[in-house]
């Protein structure tokens, strides 16, 4: 937000939060909102002011939302499961965090092959 001062000088005011704001003084009004925009957008690119949000869910509990969702409407998308839950249980502690994330995706967007692949190159590679 940006307000004019009683001395002239136009002031840039930006909440980052509850507890974060930026502010700045500047001689003309065309400075202050080059300056607004410039930190907005620096903001949204960066994004360190906001914390990383984890997904703590267990893999068990997102293939069974692939189920749910999506594995119920195959022919053979019980066994799918079985099979992902298996393959979960014992070889979750040796998939990396990109493997981890590549998986979640591929529940969440409802593709069964990349997730089954994911499970079965996980567990051809340690078996």
């Amino acid at each position: 937000m940006i307000k004019k001062a009683s001395n002239g000088t136009f002031i840039v005011d930006i909440s980052l939060g509850r507890n974060k704001r930026i502010r700045r003084r500047f001689k003309t009004r065309t400075e202050a909102t080059r300056y607004e925009r410039h930190s907005i957008g620096q903001m949204e690119q960066d994004k360190d002011w906001t914390p990383e949000i984890k997904d703590i869910r267990k893999l068990s509990d997102l293939i069974n939302i692939w189920y749910q969702l999506h594995g119920n409407t195959l022919k053979d998308g019980e066994r799918v499961r079985n099979r992902m839950l298996i393959i979960s249980k014992r070889k979750v502690k040796f998939l990396t965090d990109a493997e981890i994330r590549e998986l979640i995706n591929a529940i969440d967007h409802e593709d069964t092959r990349q997730a089954v692949k994911l499970c079965l190159s996980t567990d051809a590679r340690m078996g």
